[in-house]
């Protein structure tokens, strides 16, 4: 991720499981509706591109794997991270509060 070094970047940890339906939907009301947006977005899927996922992974190797999920990035930094357990069984509408939430406090 070299072109995260600086700003904020949001990556998305897409999968197959029903939470990523809440995760997709979650991601896209809070980039229609957050006041401060990322400076870049990033996916990877999963169980589809198994390199990129690894080489992500790398990037946060203190942290289970978990799918779906969403790490925010500034400055290259690890400043927060939702996991799994934390998008499954809530909707949408909470997922993308959680977010906005993450880009108001982290963005500029």
């Amino acid at each position: 991720m070299k072109d995260a070094d600086t700003g904020l970047t949001l990556v998305v940890v897409n999968a197959v499981y029903g939470a990523a339906v809440m995760a997709r939907q979650g991601v896209r009301l809070a980039l229609e509706n957050a006041s401060k947006r990322p400076d870049r977005l990033l996916t990877v899927f999963a169980e589809q591109d198994l390199e990129a996922t690894a080489r992500f992974r790398s990037y946060i190797a203190d942290i289970p794997p978990s799918e779906p999920s969403f790490a925010v990035f500034k400055d290259g930094e690890l400043v927060y991270f939702i996991p799994r357990h934390r998008i499954e069984a809530r909707d949408p509408q909470a997922v993308a509060a959680d977010l906005t939430a993450a880009f108001d406090e982290f963005g500029e």
